[in-house]
C-alpha cells in the first residue's frame, strides 16, 4: 500500500513539473507572436545594409518598409523575405516599394544587403524592451585582403564593417547567423558599410580585392 501511495505521489509530481513546464513554454510562444503590435509609441528610421535586432537596435512592432534608394534585399528570421529592387528608375518616386505589417518581435532580426536603403516606420514600437547591446568587441581594426579568424586575429564580437578602398567581398563562415556575403567597393550598386555583423569566437571573415575597417557596433 505504502509502494502503491509513493507511486502516485510520485506521479503527481511529475505531472505538476510538465504542467508548468508546458505552461510555461505556451506563455513565451504567445508573448513571442504577440508582442509586435502591443506597442503604443511612434518610431521611425533610415537603415543601410546590416543586421538589426528588435529590442537592441530598434524596438519590437510591426512595420512598414519603404525602399528609399539604392539595390539589395530585405529579409527577417521571422518568415519574412522580400527582394526589393530600387534601381528600376530614374525618377525618384518609382524607386519607392512598401512592404506592409512586417512584424518584428523580440530578438528578431531584419537584414537589409546591398547599396538598400530604406525606412522602417511603425505607431506600435515598444520603446522600453530597448536594452543596451553587450559587446565583447572592443578595438578597432583594419583589415587588408586576407582570411582572419575571430579570436585569434581580431576581438570576437559585433562589428560594423566599414568600406576602406578597392572593389570585392566580404564573407563569413556564419552566414546563416548573423554573418556576411557582401560586396562592397565605391560604386552605386554595392555596400559602403555594413551593421552589426555578428563574429563569434571561431568565426572566419575573408577579405577579398578590398581594404575594411572593422568598428566595434554600439
Amino acid at each position: 500500500m505504502k509502494k502503491l501511495i509513493s507511486i502516485l505521489i510520485g506521479v503527481l509530481i511529475i505531472g505538476s513539473i510538465l504542467t508548468l513546464a508546458i505552461d510555461k513554454d505556451v506563455m513565451s510562444i504567445s508573448k513571442y507572436v504577440n508582442s509586435p503590435g502591443n506597442g503604443s509609441d511612434a518610431f521611425e528610421a533610415t537603415l543601410t545594409a546590416g543586421h538589426y535586432t528588435a529590442g537592441i537596435d530598434i524596438p519590437p512592432g510591426t512595420y512598414t518598409i519603404t525602399t528609399l534608394s539604392g539595390t539589395g534585399q530585405v529579409s527577417s528570421t521571422k518568415v519574412f523575405s522580400g527582394a526589393i529592387d530600387g534601381k528600376g528608375s530614374d525618377n525618384r518616386e518609382n524607386l519607392k516599394t512598401t512592404i506592409d505589417n512586417v512584424q518584428l518581435p523580440e530578438n528578431v532580426v531584419l537584414t537589409l544587403t546591398g547599396s538598400l536603403v530604406a525606412k522602417i516606420a511603425t505607431d506600435t514600437a515598444d520603446l522600453k524592451a530597448m536594452i543596451p547591446r553587450r559587446n565583447t568587441a572592443v578595438n578597432p581594426i583594419t583589415l587588408t585582403p586576407g582570411q582572419y579568424k575571430s579570436g585569434q586575429n581580431f576581438d570576437p564580437g559585433t562589428y560594423d564593417v566599414i568600406w576602406v578602398s578597392g572593389l570585392g567581398t566580404v564573407s563569413s563562415s556564419n552566414l546563416f547567423d548573423q554573418g556576411i556575403f557582401e560586396r562592397m567597393g565605391f560604386d552605386d550598386l554595392t555596400a559602403k558599410e555594413f551593421k552589426n555583423l555578428e563574429l563569434k569566437d571561431g568565426s572566419i571573415l575573408t577579405v577579398s580585392d578590398l581594404t575594411i575597417k572593422l568598428v566595434p557596433s554600439k
